[in-house]
Order: structure tokens, then sequence, then C-alpha cells
């Protein structure tokens, strides 16, 4: 799942079978549209383009991403995973770094997931609050979703 990066409220979401659905967060409404295409020797990736917001497919064999990148806003990226902040119940982590040099993790914690900041240039992780809803109990991963900027 990805937003657009040029349509604010266009979220994009893309199951394990290849259907892709666009979801309006004004009008609370999905649509499914086109599924992805997947060419022999390639298979879908969990990243979509950063510039156009489509799903992006890896290369069976290297593991190589279509041209296109991870899927970025507003000089946010996926940066190494520091699980220093998470407690040790945690089962998975996630890091990424936005423009302001601001690191956060994502921990998830039992059924919820568990979110720290830290600032450039500091050492120290701050809790930045919890998951209001519950996470299925077979996530195997976290995916940040990064809204369009306007």
């Amino acid at each position: 799942w990805a937003f657009d990066p040029t349509e604010a409220g266009l979220l994009r979401v893309l199951d394990r079978t290849g259907r892709l659905f666009e979801w309006d967060v004004d009008e609370d409404s999905a649509t499914e549209v086109d599924a992805v295409e997947v060419g022999k020797g390639y298979q879908l990736a969990p990243y979509f383009n950063g510039a156009d917001g489509m799903p992006l497919l890896r290369d069976k064999r290297t593991y190589e991403v279509e041209k296109g990148g991870d899927y970025t806003a507003g000089g946010a990226e996926i940066v190494k995973t520091d699980r220093s902040a998470c407690p040790a119940d945690a089962t998975l982590a996630r890091t990424v770094q936005d423009a302001s040099g601001a690191a956060w993790t994502g921990c998830l914690v039992g059924d919820k997931v568990v979110l720290f900041q830290r600032a450039d240039g500091e050492t120290d992780w701050t809790d930045a609050g919890a998951s209001a809803a519950d996470v299925p109990g077979d996530t195997q991963t976290l995916t940040w979703v990064l809204p369009t900027v306007a």
C-alpha cells in the first residue's frame, strides 16, 4: 500500500494476487482497478514507484526492483532498522527517516504498533504513541505508508 504521490487522499493497495485497489480516503470508498501483470522472471515487490504511486516488480533471480526505486514522500526514506527503542518483547520493527533527519521506529508489541521518534543528532528515543487498531496476529512485516505531500 502507498499513497499516490500526486493525488492527495488516494491510497493504493496491492494484494498478494496482483489485484490493485484504489481507496479514496475522503469518500471512504475503494475501487478495484486493473490487476498488475507480472512477467516471466518477475514477482510482486512490496514497493511502489515514488513518481507515479504504482506497484513495482522485482526480478526473481536478483531481487532487484524495477526502475523507480522505493516509494518515498517529502524526503522521507526507509533506513536501516534500529530496534534499540523497542521493548524486549517486540517481534517486528521498521525505521524511516524524515526530511528533517528525525528517525521514526515502529515496533510490533503484542497486537499494537508502538512508535518512537529520535530527533536528528540526538541519541535518545521519545515515545510517540501506539496504534489505535489491533494488528493482525499473522503479520510478518511492518510497512510504512507515507502520505502525499501537498
